[in-house]
This record gives structure tokens, sequence and C-alpha cells, in this order.
């Protein structure tokens, strides 16, 4: 089974600055988190996508 984290308990919207937290996360034993959406385009959430890989964090999407 894999763990997900639901990041609106932080925010609405994810953002490259939220990394301390992706990293915690990570070594707390999670396997991804879901991120919600509505608040970037195309452009930013590429750029989150990127940032979680390099956390090794996999990725659902909330609306």
């Amino acid at each position: 089974m894999k763990l997900g984290f639901n990041l609106l308990l932080w925010t609405t919207h994810v953002t490259a600055e939220h990394g301390p937290i992706f990293e915690a996360l990570k070594e707390a034993g999670y396997d991804g988190v879901e991120v919600p959406l509505g608040a970037g385009d195309e452009a930013h959430y590429r750029a989150l996508a990127a940032e979680l890989d390099r956390c090794g964090l996999e990725r659902t999407a909330i609306t």
C-alpha cells in the first residue's frame, strides 16, 4: 500500500516554496502527495511536478 498526504493541510496553492514540507513528508515515509488544483497554469504544475520528482514523491490531484 502507498501512503499519500493531502497538501490542503498547508495551502490551496502549492508551490516549490513548500519544498521543505515535501522533503519532510518523504522522510516521514509518505510515497506521494495530493495536490489541490485551481490556482495555477500548466507551467506552474509542470514546475511543481519537477520539484516533487526531485523529492521522490508521487502525486495525485484534487479539485
